[in-house]
């Protein structure tokens, strides 16, 4: 018994030095990481498809993410975390818009787009229960938020109208600069949240999570402000750039459309009479109302905007599955 104790107390000595001599601080052996996946529903927010809010975007086109994920526990309601994650955002002005009020341009603009976004991402995790135990005495719920920098790639693609060879084709739409401006498919996000954690058995964690990430690209649709010069496209550029016109291949109760490439990059729609008379502003640009031999004219003033000066954002919610490895105790052995 003596020798047993004496042993336990050299045990705990040698720790002891062992953790002072390489900078073992009093709560590391309560530090641990997990891993684990995250299967998540993906929304953006922007010209094609704004929502009420970044808040509450529509959800007409929301579609599926996974990941995987990277947690650190560094204090007690502190973690580091390090996720990599797939998705896809789509928009279609045509679909998601109607002809009441500011949506009757965005509907006249025919534009769409779908972008698959590679999100690298790292953020810092506040509980808002800390514990200071080891990991198997955990709280078994927890609310938390986070907030961090992510790095994404990405490029939109729109689809080409009926009418034309491939027709229903997705055509890379930055390559063909619709607006005149260059940008990068590699961008920066600010993503920040909220999530709620349960523990779902000793070694597994649950969570549910929101996760909103404002960009410093209103390029995610391809859509920013004005239009570009139709004289510097190129001809499937043209096309991809100015979609009104088709509007009535759709749906023939808009008549006759067609486009005019003028030095502004103007689109005229010619409407059936007893077409409403109103001035419309939308997220399309300025409609003016001009009375004309073959109806009313809507005149979109494109040298106003093509879209709106807001940054696009992208939205994923969903829940998180990680494991915890079991953190195993080491002391020293000694052979008598």
């Amino acid at each position: 018994m003596k020798l047993r104790l004496f042993l336990m107390l050299l045990c705990t000595s040698i720790s002891t030095v062992f953790g002072q001599q390489y900078g073992v601080r009093y709560g590391e052996k309560k530090r641990y990481t997990s891993y684990g996946i995250s299967v998540n529903a993906m929304n953006y927010v922007g010209e094609l498809d704004p929502g009420p809010s970044f808040v509450a975007p529509s959800i007409r086109y929301t579609r599926p993410s996974i990941g995987l994920v990277l947690v650190r526990r560094v204090k007690p309601a502190i973690s580091y975390r390090g996720t990599f994650t797939y998705g896809r955002i789509k928009g279609d002005d045509y679909v998601s818009a109607n002809e009441s009020g500011k949506n009757f341009g965005r509907k006249l603009r025919n534009l769409n787009f779908r972008n698959d976004i590679f999100e690298l991402k790292g953020d810092v995790v506040f509980d808002f229960i800390g514990h200071n135990e080891r990991y198997e005495k955990r709280h078994e719920y927890v609310p938390y938020g986070f907030i961090g920098v992510a790095i994404f790639y990405q490029t939109p693609y729109g689809q080409v109208p009926d009418g034309f060879n491939d027709a229903g084709k997705w055509i890379n739409l930055r390559k063909l600069k619709t607006e005149g401006v260059s940008y990068s498919p590699i961008q920066a996000a600010i993503p920040f949240g909220l999530g709620f954690r349960y523990k779902l058995a000793k070694n597994w964690d649950l969570a549910f999570e929101v996760g909103w990430r404002f960009t410093f690209t209103d390029y995610l649709d391809d859509v920013s402000k004005q239009y570009g010069d139709p004289a510097q496209m190129s001809p499937l550029a043209r096309l991809m750039a100015f979609k009104s016109s088709y509007v009535s291949a759709k749906d023939p109760s808009y008549g006759t459309a067609q486009t005019v490439y003028g030095p502004d990059g103007m689109t005229t729609f010619v409407l059936p009479d007893g077409t409403d008379l109103k001035t419309l502003n939308s997220y399309g640009g300025q409609y003016v109302d001009v009375e004309g031999s073959n109806g009313t004219k809507k005149v979109w003033k494109s040298d106003i905007l093509r879209g709106d000066k807001n940054k696009d954002w992208y939205i994923l919610t969903g829940f998180h599955l990680t494991y915890i490895p079991p953190i195993k105790t080491v002391c020293p052995k000694f052979r008598y």
